[in-house]
């Protein structure tokens, strides 16, 4: 099943922000990240990790971590009063990726989702089912929370809280452990497939600037540089990678993580 990553001190001992009512009050995040990223909350700059924020518009809000050369964006929701809090492991291929993403509702106990679904969920090292799961009887005050499932590392949190009238979320990214290659994979390189009359603009990054390489890998010789915001003619889609073709009319290699493909 393999090792089992232990995520502590990451959350506030409470989701109730001092002073606010759960149905007017603004939302709070914490976020935190390995290795540190440049925070974006629906494309504005809000900071680095670890980052602690109050005074949210409550609402469903894009977040995204960027970093030189990886970028990691999720929809999360953020509640009146509460605090959301979100923990992300940045790894070189995206299914070896782990999160953690804890927020509360109205309700009573815990609901556990994950991707991949039907992971073990062992509560106070009791196993009590399969994600997705919800148990309204949990009984207050902290719990530490594991999932496991085969070919996955296991991922688990400690000094979890379970507040009275709230329903505590947990949702768990696993990280798929190693696999070998198929044949139809290239060791180094992406497989590719080729597109026609399309563009990719560049999303806004750390730097403002993105890498060209001359290969779709991290090893890739770097080319050239893009600007946040130049759109240029797309060649061909690989895995986590794009062929683009530049105004001098060189062809290279872009993340796609940092780009968007631009509908015809």
């Amino acid at each position: 099943m393999g090792k089992t990553f232990v995520v502590l001190a990451l959350f506030f001992p409470a989701f109730f922000l001092p002073g606010c009512n759960f149905e007017g009050g603004k939302a709070a995040l914490r976020v935190t990240a390995e290795p540190e990223a440049t925070v974006f909350l629906d494309g504005e700059h809000v900071g680095k990790t670890p980052l602690s924020k109050e005074g949210l518009p409550t609402g469903r809000k894009t977040l995204r971590l960027v970093r030189e050369d990886a970028a990691w964006t999720q929809e999360v929701e953020f509640i009146g009063s509460v605090w959301t809090m979100v923990a992300h492991r940045f790894a070189p291929a995206p299914e070896e990726e782990a999160t953690e993403i804890v927020t509360g509702t109205r309700g009573e106990g815990m609901i556990l989702t994950s991707v991949p679904d039907g992971a073990k969920v062992v509560v106070d090292e009791e196993q009590v089912g399969m994600t997705p799961l919800s148990l309204p009887t949990a009984a207050l005050g902290p719990h530490s929370v594991r999932l496991e499932k085969e070919g996955y590392e296991s991922r688990s949190i400690v000094g979890l809280h379970v507040e009275k009238g709230f329903a505590t979320n947990v949702f768990m990214q696993l990280p798929r452990l190693g696999q070998p290659p198929s044949k139809s994979e290239l060791p180094k390189e992406a497989s590719v497939s080729a597109v026609q009359k399309q563009e990719v603009r560049v999303l806004e990054t750390a730097t403002g600037w993105l890498r060209v390489r001359g290969s779709p890998s991290l090893s890739g010789v770097e080319i050239a540089k893009l600007t946040t915001g130049d759109t240029v003619p797309l060649l061909e889609e690989g895995d986590g990678w794009v062929k683009v073709k530049l105004e001098d009319g060189t062809d290279g290699w872009v993340s796609q993580q940092f780009v968007e493909i631009l509908k015809e």
